[in-house]
């Protein structure tokens, strides 16, 4: 997809998307997004309340977690029964497989958001500049028949 504004100024300009999908396009994707919901199924959805209660984990706690992991591996006699550190092991690596993935997933969503905030503003414009040229003319009819009344 490339973006290219016509030669107007920036409040005027009609943004290009160029931008063509064919059905057989339309299908493949909705194809891939069924493949990723599928695959994906494992993941858990959560509520705003539960979101809010889980403590946040950025990259010093991220990185904590990951040493504490290695610690906990190298001295498994201290930890407690219950902790199953290979579980934790477990989940850091789909965590690790999947990063890629998340960050791909962001970008190609920033793009559809942007390309969806573009394709309104060319809508509105679009629509503007025919409302005022209609409104011109409109004027210009007006005032034509004012002067030469016959």
């Amino acid at each position: 997809m490339t973006l290219r504004a016509s030669g107007l100024a920036p409040e005027q300009a009609i943004f290009d998307l160029a931008l063509t999908l064919t059905a057989a396009d339309h299908a493949a994707i909705a194809d891939a997004l069924s493949t990723l919901e599928s695959k994906l199924s494992g993941l858990i959805s959560l509520n705003t309340d539960e979101r809010r209660s889980l403590n946040k984990m950025g990259e010093k706690s991220e990185t904590f977690y990951r040493r504490t992991l290695v610690a906990m591996s190298d001295n498994a006699g201290l930890i407690p029964a219950d902790v199953d550190v290979a579980e934790a092991q477990r989940d850091l690596a789909q965590l690790d497989l999947l990063c890629p993935h998340i960050g791909l997933a962001a970008w190609v969503q920033k793009l559809a958001f942007r390309s969806k905030r573009l394709a309104r503003l060319n809508l509105a414009r679009c629509a503007g500049a025919h409302a005022n040229q209609g409104k011109h003319e409109f004027i210009r009819v007006i005032l034509t028949r004012s002067f030469n009344p016959g």
